[in-house]
């Protein structure tokens, strides 16, 4: 976005110093570059000829292509080469010799297989900075830091900031506050103000409507070519991940294959993909036969970073423009989309969790959040997994207590009124609850929680089971805390025995009842049995 204007900006700057003139052809046709090219001979250009206008067509572009070639400096701007041969036209169009020099513009990101070099320059958002500057252009009695609250509504997207300031500076009466309002409760690029119907014209005279822009790209995505398919499933996808946050390409990668989402122990993220009953299913049903190889996965990556409706975060993250994602939720007829993020994110927070390093934590947070936030409402069980495991991160990973109870609570409360009492789901629920109730000193309703657990897990588990272990010990654990050691005791001694007995004597579930053992061993005084 305003990679013209930036050309336009070049000309005002630079264009002095090309004593055979600038000449802007424009290759958004490619059927119709041939008379681009022939314009730039005629009497409105370089006169190469006086007879120039009543040569065939072919001659006239060989007239230009033989004048670019001289010595003469001369800018040449090629607009909107974005063919999907954008390559071979460009190859085909360049001069080869001479002193032009050419700037071209173009969606595209990469340029390989040529015999020369393109060396591209990519437009990205703007700064926070130069987002408040351009909207106070418009309404100099914005407060910057409601200014600021509008860019960063916007994406720091330069076309969006320059419609919304001109939407401010047309109807004076409209305070910021109210202006965001309005686009927070409709869908925001269907606003008059995005639409760009509220202003006369761009400087460029391109495309004034935000969607209409994204629709330039988004269209190009044929249903009828495989590694297209795959791209708007992918892309479909992206947007239903927390926008403008980078998101690791293995995960948007998981949301369309039926393999397990990161590399890891199948009775891990297996088991958990298993209770939404479509750990494995293919996508051929709604989207048609997708390619499934990894170099189709890469190629439909590249063909949106190439189309840029992706933004590539170096070689192992992308991100889509908050604005592009309301876009792709309007346009994309995917009705698994959003159950396949949320299936993969479930999965992901589970083994991250376990795994128990903040770090690998943190960058699936935003999207753990987001989903949360949206699948909520719902009030079904994909909200309770997801509710559960941001609880869980916050509160084992960010010691963030009050962010992870109203989860836990919400969670609980969903899962007893939708779901039947054994559901993992609830008995999940119950425990992470209780955990937590535990360490904020509420130990009356934590035990009740425990003991539901256990009774439970009993039931439906046997006795012999690694989550019947975990509840006893978290019982254990909090009648620890209490001081009630007799208590406590056997339940550890029996979390202990039963992960000897199914993980063995040297997994580090065991260790950790040989640990908690020993601690209150050692409280009792016991030390030599410690």
């Amino acid at each position: 976005m305003g990679k013209t204007n930036l050309a336009v900006e070049f000309v005002h700057r630079y264009g002095q110093f090309f004593a055979g003139g600038v000449f802007w052809v424009s290759f958004a046709d490619p059927k119709g570059i041939d008379a681009e090219i022939a314009a730039c001979g005629g009497s409105r250009a370089m006169v190469l000829r006086p007879d120039f206008a009543s040569l065939p067509l072919e001659e006239q572009v060989a007239a230009v292509q033989r004048a670019w070639d001289s010595p003469i400096p001369r800018l040449l701007i090629f607009d909107n080469l974005d063919d999907d041969e954008a390559a071979s036209i460009l190859k085909r169009w360049r001069p080869t010799t001479g002193g032009c020099r050419v700037l071209l513009t173009s969606r595209r990101a990469r340029w390989d297989g040529l015999p020369f070099r393109v060396t591209s320059h990519a437009l990205g958002v703007l700064s926070a900075e130069e987002s408040r500057t351009l909207l106070l252009r418009f309404r100099a009695d914005l407060v910057p830091a409601e200014a600021d609250a509008l860019a960063a509504e916007l994406g720091h997207l330069p076309l969006a900031l320059h419609l919304a300031g001109s939407y401010l500076q047309r109807y004076q009466h409209v305070t910021l506050p109210a202006y965001l309002d309005e686009l927070r409760q409709v869908d925001m690029l269907a606003h008059a103000s995005l639409e760009g119907t509220t202003i006369e014209a761009l400087p460029t005279t391109h495309e004034r409507s935000v969607a209409r822009t994204f629709a330039l790209s988004y269209r190009r995505l044929q249903r009828d070519n495989p590694i297209d398919r795959l791209a708007r499933a992918l892309l479909a996808r992206a947007a239903h991940f927390a926008p403008g946050e980078p998101l690791e390409r293995a995960w948007l990668l998981a949301t369309v294959t039926p393999k397990q989402p990161v590399k890891q122990k199948r009775s891990l993220l297996g088991s958990v993909l298993s209770l939404f009953g479509r750990g494995h299913r293919s996508t051929e049903g709604h989207q048609g036969q997708l390619p499934t190889t990894a170099e189709a996965h890469t190629d439909a990556l590249q063909r949106l970073t190439d189309l840029g409706l992706l933004s590539a975060e170096g070689n192992e993250r992308v991100s889509l423009h908050r604005l592009l994602a309301h876009f792709v939720q309007q346009q994309a007829s995917d009705e698994h989309a959003q159950a396949d993020v949320e299936r993969v994110l479930v999965a992901i927070a589970e083994e991250r969790n376990e795994r128990g390093i903040p770090a690998d934590v943190l960058p699936l947070l935003p999207h753990l959040r987001y989903a949360t936030t949206v699948a909520l409402p719902r009030k079904d069980e994909t909200a309770v997994w997801l509710a559960n495991k941001l609880g869980y991160a916050l509160r084992h990973m960010l010691a963030d207590y009050a962010g992870a109870r109203p989860l836990y609570e919400q969670a609980l409360a969903i899962s007893e009124a939708t779901l039947v009492a054994d559901h993992p789901a609830t008995t999940e629920s119950m425990h992470n609850l209780a955990d937590l109730l535990r360490v904020q000193g509420e130990f009356s309703r934590a035990r009740k929680l425990h003991e539901r657990v256990i009774s439970v897990r009993k039931q439906t588990l046997g006795e012999i089971h690694t989550d019947t272990a975990l509840s006893l010990d978290s019982l254990a654990e909090l009648l620890y805390d209490q001081g009630l050691y007799d208590e406590a005791r056997p339940l550890y001694e029996r979390a202990l025995a039963i992960r000897k007995q199914v993980l063995g004597p040297t997994h580090p579930a065991t260790a950790t009842s040989l640990n908690n053992l020993a601690g209150l061993l050692d409280a009792q005084g016991a030390y030599e049995e410690a």
